[in-house]
Parts: structure tokens; C-alpha cells; sequence
């Protein structure tokens, strides 16, 4: 099984995601509203340079709705060549694409009906509705290159997708959430139907929220969440909100970490496990705050993958402060489907670079 090193991260993460072949996916937050809700446009930033260092910033304007909530976060990520894929989420997850290093773009098409759910929330700044992520294959080597994934928590409880699906068509107990993943082998022209990623639920509410996917240079796929599964219930008068009452009912539920992986392109999962190792039965959200003194845990946690290892990080409470923590797993190093020569090069690389 894998093997786990936990440790706390003692710096600020960075706000932008440096990818490969001279690309910088920045994330933005437009303006909104007096409520922090709303989103005016969805931006994304790319930039192309050489040795490196930046060249050329392109502000491009992906897509413009007027006012949009909640769902409405974006990513970018690339391919081996000259691809470059966005994703938001708007009615179902959105996506275009460009195939010359983001000089023009195709036009916006829905690549997944999703069934949304939020967990509920603590207070009014509080939030857990999610959104989609993106991760590409970018190793030219890997038996997937060029593989795209989109993870995403959704209302559908089964155990296997359907149009449509959500808890209550199967049992009106089935509250939460389940984390599923969809790929595409042809970048991004079709899409599999999801897979679930988290195990199905026994009863109500499970919530499984913010998941976050990369994929190793070994075509591995890593997929991180935060889960509510075999975690404690809080008394919501207690819960650390400086501004006010919170607005939660009688109890919240506290959350866990927890991690799944897949050898075959996300065709089939690992069993999924927690990641943390404190023995608190799961760090408390109400101990986390935005910058304003609400409540709120929002969507920052994060995933990457080496050869040998998957890195997720995530916010945790467990010394009575939100602080971020990461864990190194060791996985299997090799997707499905390695060539002999090929694994045999990398193999040879990753003696010379050890984790």
C-alpha cells in the first residue's frame, strides 16, 4: 500500500501554477459583488516566453456571462505541442480549447452535464459548492500523453454515472457528495463517462468536496479531496465566528483528507484512504477565516505529483489554528502501458533525480 510522510508547510503557497513549455496559468478572481459571490467575466492569463522568462502577457477573455455564482472558478493547463485548455464551470463544465500555443481559440462547448451540490456552509462567507479541475498527461513518453482529466465534485450517489443522476434519484437519504473523474484521449475533442473516485456512500450526509487532480510524469493520476467520512460532529454555537452568529443549525461536521489514484488513464481507482494522521476525528473549518474574519475554507487545497509520489496540501486544524499541510505518498511510479526502452530511460532519470 502507499506509504505516507506528513509535514507542515511553514510558507505562503504561490497564487499562480507554473506549467511546462514556457507556460504560466494564472488564476483570477474578478471583482463581484458586495457579497463576494457574483463573477463578471471568466479571464484567462497566459504567458509565452523563451530560456524561462516571460515574453509576452496575453489577457484573453474566455468567456463573459454578465453575472455568474459560485461555480465559476477556471483552469488552464497544456498539452506536448501547442494545445492549451480551459475549463470553468457554468450549467456543467465548460471548455475551450487552442492549438497554437493560445494565439486563437475554439469556440465554448459543455463537455460534462454535472449535478451540482454544496455542502452546507457555516456561515455566509463560508463556502463549498467546488469546482471543476483540470490536469493534462504532459510527458510525451507516457503511455497517456496528452490525456486531459476534469475532476469534480457531484450530487450523483451511484456507483456508476448516469444522465441525470443525483442522491435523490436513488434514495431520498443520499445527501453529499461523491468525487468522479472524466477523461479524454483525443484532447479534448470526446469525453469517457465519469468514473467515481471516492467510495460510494453508506449513508447521508457524506460529502467528499474540493477535489484536485495532477498527473505524474509517469501517467499516473493523483486525486485529493476533503471528506466528511469518519469525522466528528461540532455544536454550531461554538463554532470560532468573530462576526456574528454562524448560521449552521445545531452541528457542522468537521473534515478529513483523503487520496485515490489510477494506473489506467482514470478508468479504474484505487480505494481511497485518509491522508492525515492526526487522531482528531478531522480538523474543524470553523478555526479557518478569510482575510475579512468569516468563516471560510474555501477551495485552497492542491495537488501535484512526481515520479514516486503524490504531494496534496490542504488546510488542517489539528493545533487549534488553520494551518497548511502536505504529505508525500508513494504510489506506484508507472501508469499502465510503459514500453520496456522507455521505462527502462526513465527509470535511469529518476536514479539521477531522486524524489
Amino acid at each position: 500500500s502507499p506509504s505516507l510522510k506528513l509535514e507542515r508547510v511553514r510558507r505562503e503557497l504561490p497564487l499562480d501554477k507554473h506549467l511546462r513549455y514556457n507556460y504560466t496559468a494564472i488564476e483570477s478572481f474578478p471583482s463581484g459583488d458586495a457579497c463576494g459571490g457574483a463573477i463578471a467575466s471568466v479571464v484567462a492569463y497566459l504567458v509565452t516566453g523563451r530560456g524561462g522568462l516571460p515574453a509576452v502577457w496575453a489577457p484573453l477573455v474566455l468567456s463573459a456571462y454578465g453575472r455568474m455564482y459560485f461555480w465559476a472558478h477556471h483552469f488552464v493547463d497544456v498539452g506536448t505541442g501547442a494545445e492549451v485548455y480551459a475549463i470553468w464551470a457554468s450549467s456543467g463544465v465548460q471548455m475551450r480549447r487552442s492549438f497554437d500555443h493560445g494565439s486563437t481559440w475554439d469556440e465554448q462547448r459543455t463537455i460534462i452535464d454535472t449535478n451540482p451540490r454544496s455542502m452546507p456552509t457555516i456561515d455566509g462567507r463560508d463556502r463549498r459548492g467546488g469546482h471543476p479541475q483540470l490536469a493534462t498527461d504532459r510527458n510525451p513518453d507516457s503511455p497517456f500523453a496528452d490525456a486531459l482529466y476534469v475532476a469534480w465534485q457531484d450530487g450523483c450517489q451511484a456507483t456508476e454515472w448516469f444522465d441525470g443522476c443525483a442522491g435523490s434519484d436513488l434514495n431520498e437519504s443520499l445527501t453529499g457528495t461523491g468525487i468522479w473523474v472524466a477523461s479524454s484521449f483525443d484532447k479534448g475533442e470526446t469525453w469517457n463517462a465519469p468514473v467515481r473516485v471516492s467510495d460510494a456512500p453508506e449513508g447521508a450526509d457524506e460529502w467528499r468536496i474540493f477535489p484536485t487532480v495532477s498527473v505524474s510524469p509517469g501517467g499516473v493520476v493523483d486525486v485529493s479531496w476533503m471528506d466528511s467520512r469518519d469525522t466528528r460532529w461540532l455544536p454550531c454555537a461554538g463554532a470560532n465566528a468573530p462576526h456574528g452568529e454562524p448560521d449552521c443549525g445545531d452541528e457542522y461536521q468537521a473534515l478529513h483528507q483523503r487520496y485515490s489514484y489510477s494506473l489506467d488513464g482514470g478508468k479504474t481507482w484505487s480505494t481511497d484512504f485518509q491522508v492525515r494522521d492526526a487522531t482528531d476525528d478531522g480538523w474543524d473549518p470553523a478555526d479557518c477565516h478569510h482575510q475579512n474574519g468569516d468563516i471560510f475554507i474555501g477551495d485552497y487545497n492542491d495537488i501535484d505529483s512526481s515520479w514516486q509520489a503524490a504531494h496534496p496540501v490542504w488546510p488542517d486544524t489539528r493545533d487549534g489554528h488553520c494551518d497548511v499541510y502536505t504529505a508525500t505518498i508513494q504510489r506506484p511510479m508507472f501508469a499502465e502501458g510503459w514500453t520496456d526502452e522507455a521505462r527502462a530511460g526513465a527509470e535511469q532519470f529518476i536514479l539521477e533525480h531522486p524524489l
